[in-house]
């Protein structure tokens, strides 16, 4: 089984289940109306692909067995005080391999910037992480001393 965390509308998901097509793939999001959107724009896709809106920190590391990770850019999205929370909430749910890509920087220095755009009527915010690769090291080293 393949868990994809921050799927959004589906098209990486959809993507990895194409590529492993005996796999069951699930791609979960926080967000209601990209559920629906990827429910819609997948629905003649395999029997073994799935989508659920559900949150990263709902997740119970004793629900889910025999299973790998991946999350591509949306660590890079997550509105968190603490960067790190969601890596090493990924990590707490001992899958057998882990995959997760997001904008890093080789210094020591993690960054959170914050986007805005006033270009419409509706104007909106979000925040943007960018980590460190050497914290995101010692993060990834660090549980795994943790589990053995």
């Amino acid at each position: 089984k393949i868990l994809a965390i921050g799927c959004g509308a589906g098209s990486n998901t959809r993507r990895i289940s194409h590529w492993f097509p005996d796999t069951i793939v699930e791609g979960i999001d926080n967000d209601a109306e990209l559920i629906d959107a990827a429910l819609d724009l997948n629905k003649s896709s395999s029997k073994l692909l799935s989508f659920h809106k559900k949150d990263l920190f709902g997740i119970q590391p004793q629900v889910v067995s025999n299973f790998g990770v991946i999350s591509i850019q949306t660590m890079s999205w997550v509105p968190s005080d603490d960067l790190y929370s969601p890596i090493r909430h990924i990590m707490s749910l001992n899958s057998e391999w882990l995959c997760f890509s997001s904008l890093g920087f080789n210094g020591k220095v993690d960054a959170k910037i914050q986007i805005n755009d006033f270009s419409s009527p509706a104007a909106w915010s979000t925040p943007y992480n960018i980590f460190s690769n050497q914290n995101i090291r010692a993060s990834i080293y660090n549980r795994i001393q943790h589990i053995q």
